[in-house]
């Protein structure tokens, strides 16, 4: 069942789902229908999910669900995380990109591939201060708080002195 992610409890489980470019107003649009019409569907033990989803500065998706049961079953994460697939070849913009970090820029977030990491460490163009994406969030409750980290928590403390030694 569509429900406003605002509306969603803050024990609500959420999902971040890191685009490496912004979505232009088509695409928002046409994403925005296409994930309605997921949640309309969405059920988890066969009990309809209520889901919620929001965009961060056109980069990022954040989804959120609950049950009157709790958290959805791990079958529906499933074909939650098979429809962001979808959504992503269409969008030809991968979504589920678990292999790169997004730090705040001045135009928005810029993708920092793993790899990238200790060349933009010892560069000096990621620092310990510099915020990151944390999309290890779990509960709608802990994003105002936990979105934006320092690169340092994201990363650890230990990381940036082994690379800057």
């Amino acid at each position: 069942m569509i429900v406003d992610f605002d509306k969603l409890s803050d024990k609500a489980k959420v999902w971040i789902f890191k685009g490496e470019r912004k979505l232009n107003k088509e695409e928002i649009d046409s994403s925005r229908k296409g994930i309605d019409s997921f949640f309309a569907q969405w059920l988890s033990h066969g009990e309809n999910v209520n889901g919620g989803a929001k965009f961060i500065n056109d980069q990022i998706l954040v989804v959120g669900a609950e049950t009157s049961e709790g958290n959805p079953s791990g079958c529906s994460t499933d074909t939650l995380i098979k429809f962001v697939g979808e959504l992503s070849s269409f969008l030809k913009v991968d979504l589920r990109d678990s292999a790169s970090f997004l730090v705040e820029g001045e135009d928005g977030f810029d993708r920092v591939d793993f790899r990238q990491i200790n060349e933009k460490i010892s560069s000096g163009e990621i620092t310990e201060e510099s915020k990151m994406v944390n999309s290890l969030i779990q509960k709608k409750g802990d994003l105002e708080a936990n979105f934006l980290l320092p690169a340092s928590k994201i990363l650890g403390g230990r990381y940036f002195e082994t690379v800057n030694e």
